[in-house]
C-alpha cells in the first residue's frame, strides 16, 4: 500500500510541473504579441502627419549652373590633356628612353632626335611625315605597295619621285616602269674601207654605209649621220689600221675592212604597266603615254634614256625579283 501511494504522488508532481511550464510559455507568447502590437501602433502614429503643408517651389534659376554643368562635362585645356590621356611614345635614339613621338630632343639624355622627315618607323622606305601628310599608316609597311589613285604607281614610287599619291594626274615618270629584256645585236652602220693621202698630206677616209649602201669620203672632224671621225691609228704587224669615231659620248674603233657589231646595238624593253614591248635603238625616240624620251645608251644589260622635257636620265635594267 505504501508503494502504490508513492507512485501516485510522483505522477501528480509530473502533471503539476508540465502545467506550470505551459502557463509560463503562454505568458511569454502573450507578452511578445502585446509588444509587437504596441510597436505597430507606434509606427502608424509616427507615419501619420501632424499637419499638412504644400511643397516649396524650387527656384531653378539658382540651380541653373549646376544643371548646365551636368550637360557639359569638364574638358581639360589642351596643354593639360596629357595629364588625362597617354601620348604616343617611341624609343629615343641613343638613350632608349620612352619619349614623345614628335620630340626633337630626348628630355632625359638631351640627345637630338631625327626629324619627322627623317623617320621611317615601319621601315617601308617612306618617311613618317610623308605618310602623315597623305593619310597613310606610319606604323604599317604594307601600304607602301598600295596605289590609292589607280595610276599604276605605288605609294613608294610616288614618294621617291615627289608626286601626289591621291591624284592620278600627278605621277612619277613612266620610265621607271620599263625593264630590260634582252640585247639585239646589229652591225655598226659604217665600214671603214680605206684611207687616201691627198697631195697636200691630208687624209681622206672611205666608209661604206650599211643601211643605204652609200659610200662616203670624209676627213677627220667631219660627220656621217651623227658619227664623227675622231682619229686614225695606222696598222701594225699584229693589228689592222683603225679609224676612231664618236657617236654621242661613246668612242668606237672601226677596224679597216671589217664589219663591226654595234657595241650599243638595240635592246628589247618591256613596260610592266601594260606588258607592251619597246625596241630601244641608239638615238631613237620612245613615247610612253605623255612622256617622251631619247635613247642615249644601249649596253649589254641595260639601256640609258633621257627625258626630253626635264633632261633627267633613267637607267633601264632587268626585271627585279617578284616582277613578272
Amino acid at each position: 500500500m505504501k508503494g502504490s501511494r508513492k507512485t501516485r504522488m510522483g505522477l501528480e508532481e509530473v502533471v503539476v510541473l508540465c502545467a506550470a511550464i505551459s502557463l509560463i510559455a503562454s505568458a511569454v507568447v502573450v507578452s511578445a504579441l502585446v509588444v509587437r502590437g504596441s510597436a505597430r501602433i507606434g509606427v502608424r502614429d509616427w507615419l501619420k502627419p501632424v499637419h499638412e503643408a504644400r511643397p516649396e517651389i524650387v527656384d531653378m534659376q539658382t540651380r541653373r549652373p549646376a544643371s548646365d554643368a551636368l550637360d557639359a562635362p569638364l574638358i581639360a585645356q589642351e596643354e593639360m590633356q596629357g595629364l588625362f590621356s597617354s601620348e604616343l611614345r617611341v624609343v629615343a635614339i641613343g638613350s632608349a628612353y620612352p619619349i614623345a613621338f614628335e620630340a626633337e630632343v630626348c628630355p632625359f639624355s638631351g640627345i637630338p632626335q631625327p626629324a619627322l622627315n627623317q623617320l621611317d618607323r615601319d621601315g617601308d622606305g617612306i618617311t613618317d611625315d610623308w605618310e602623315m601628310k597623305y593619310g597613310l599608316d606610319r606604323h604599317a609597311a604594307a601600304d607602301a605597295l598600295d596605289d590609292p589613285d589607280g595610276d599604276g604607281f605605288t605609294n613608294l614610287e610616288e614618294f621617291n619621285h615627289s608626286s601626289d599619291p591621291q591624284q592620278a594626274a600627278s605621277h612619277p615618270p613612266y620610265a621607271i616602269k620599263l625593264r630590260f629584256v634582252k640585247r639585239i645585236e646589229v652591225p655598226f652602220p659604217l665600214i671603214f674601207q680605206s684611207v687616201n693621202i691627198l697631195p697636200g698630206g691630208d687624209s681622206v677616209f672611205q666608209l661604206n654605209s650599211i643601211p643605204d649602201g652609200m659610200t662616203y669620203f670624209r676627213a677627220l672632224g667631219e660627220e656621217i649621220k651623227d658619227i664623227e671621225l675622231q682619229s686614225f691609228i695606222p696598222r701594225t704587224k699584229s693589228d689592222p689600221a683603225r679609224l676612231v669615231v664618236r657617236r654621242g659620248e661613246a668612242e668606237i674603233e672601226l677596224p679597216q675592212g671589217e664589219k663591226l657589231v654595234d657595241p650599243e646595238s638595240e635592246a628589247e624593253l618591256i613596260n610592266i604597266l601594260d606588258r607592251s614591248f619597246e625596241i630601244a635603238t641608239m638615238g631613237a625616240l620612245l613615247s610612253l603615254n605623255d612622256d617622251t624620251y631619247t635613247v642615249v645608251g644601249v649596253y649589254q644589260d641595260k639601256v640609258l634614256i633621257r627625258h626630253n622635257d626635264t633632261g633627267n636620265e633613267y637607267e633601264i635594267v632587268g626585271l627585279a625579283e617578284g616582277e613578272h
